[in-house]
C-alpha cells in the first residue's frame, strides 16, 4: 500500500513521488487505518505489518499441503465514503453477492460461447472492465487509476463495445463522450477525427 502526491500544472501521472503513507495497523492486526483513523483495508485474518513508511505491507506466511486450500479476504472501503469502522460482513456472503452482481450484469447482453473456456472468460472479463472504466458517475473516463482524468480518441470505444454486446443501459449512459470531447476542445468524436473509418 502506498500514497503519492499529485502536483503540477497541469497535473500528470508523472508528477508524483512516494510519500510516507501514515497508515497504521490496529491492535486487531487486521485493520489498516490512515492518519485520520479511516479504514484503508480490513483483512479477514490477522497479518504482520511490514514494509517501509512509504510502501506498507500486511504480510501472511503459511504453508499449503498438496491440494490444500486457504482463503484470505480483504475489504477495501469506497474512497467516496470513508469509514471509521467496517460494518459486519462475511467474506463468503460478500463474494457471493459480488459474483451474482457481475454475472447478472454481463449475462444481460450478448454472450460468447466457444469451446475454449479461456476465450469465454476473456470476453466476460473484458466486458466487466469496460463497465468499470467507462463511467465515473456521468463522466466517461480513460480508466480507474491515475490516468483517469485523460480523455483522448480511444476513451469512448468501451461504450461502443458495450452497445455491440447488448449492454444498452451502460452504453446509453456513456453517450456523454461527445460532451467531454467538446469540453476538451476535441470537437465531436466521429470516425473523421478519431483516425478510424
Amino acid at each position: 500500500m502506498g500514497r503519492r502526491p499529485q502536483y503540477g500544472d497541469p497535473w500528470t501521472p508523472f508528477s508524483q513521488d512516494p510519500l510516507a503513507t501514515g497508515y497504521k495497523l490496529d491492535k486487531d492486526t487486521k485493520t489498516v487505518r490512515d492518519e485520520h483513523g479511516f479504514v484503508m483495508l480490513k483483512a479477514s485474518r490477522p497479518g504482520k505489518w511490514e514494509g517501509t513508511p512509504r510502501e506498507n505491507q500486511l504480510a501472511y506466511t503459511f504453508r499449503l499441503a498438496p491440494g490444500e486450500k486457504r482463503s484470505l479476504a480483504f475489504f477495501v472501503p469506497s474512497v467516496d465514503a470513508p469509514l471509521k469502522s467496517m460494518p459486519p460482513s462475511s467474506p463468503i456472503e460478500e463474494l457471493s453477492a459480488f459474483k451474482t452482481y457481475w454475472t447478472q450484469l454481463i449475462d444481460a447482453g450478448a454472450k460468447v460461447d466457444v469451446p475454449e473456456p479461456p476465450i469465454n472468460d476473456m470476453v466476460r472479463n473484458w466486458l466487466a472492465q469496460a463497465h468499470i472504466i467507462t463511467l465515473d458517475g456521468d463522466q466517461v473516463r480513460y480508466g480507474a487509476y491515475a490516468y483517469e482524468p485523460y480523455f483522448g480518441v480511444e476513451e469512448g470505444w468501451p461504450a461502443v463495445a458495450l452497445a455491440q454486446f447488448g449492454q444498452e443501459a451502460a452504453a446509453e449512459a456513456g453517450r456523454g463522450v461527445d460532451a467531454i470531447a467538446r469540453e476538451h476542445g476535441q470537437g465531436e468524436l466521429s470516425p473523421s477525427n478519431t483516425g478510424t473509418a
